[in-house]
């Protein structure tokens, strides 16, 4: 009696052995999943950032360009502005001159 005892205790101790090591198979099947899709999920995010960080260097390239643009335009603007009023300048420094020179030229005759 005491050795079929000890053969049922046998037979429910591999049964418990192989639902646990069924069990861990499954645990494992699991656990490999999740690190699969956790990879997975990293590399579309790490794509993702990427792109973002791409796309923002990008926009600020044409922004600088932009901004470039548009102080090359203002300063093209100042250095015509600034050859107008020295082209004036000279012009009425040369009036003044003129007249300067008619008044003491009438001066001189009358």
């Amino acid at each position: 009696m005491r050795i079929e005892e000890l053969r049922l205790a046998f037979e429910e101790a591999t049964v418990q052995i192989q639902e646990l090591s069924a069990e861990r198979d499954s645990i494992n099947e699991a656990a490999q999943k999740a690190c699969s899709l956790t990879t997975q999920n990293e590399h579309n995010i790490r794509i993702k950032l990427e792109a973002a960080v791409a796309e923002n260097l990008k926009l600020r390239e044409t922004t600088v360009a932009s901004e470039r643009g548009k102080a090359e335009r203002a300063f093209l603007e100042l250095k015509k502005e600034r050859a107008e009023t020295e082209r004036l300048d000279a012009e009425n420094v040369h009036r003044r001159c003129h007249r300067i020179h008619l008044a003491v030229n009438h001066s001189r005759l009358g």
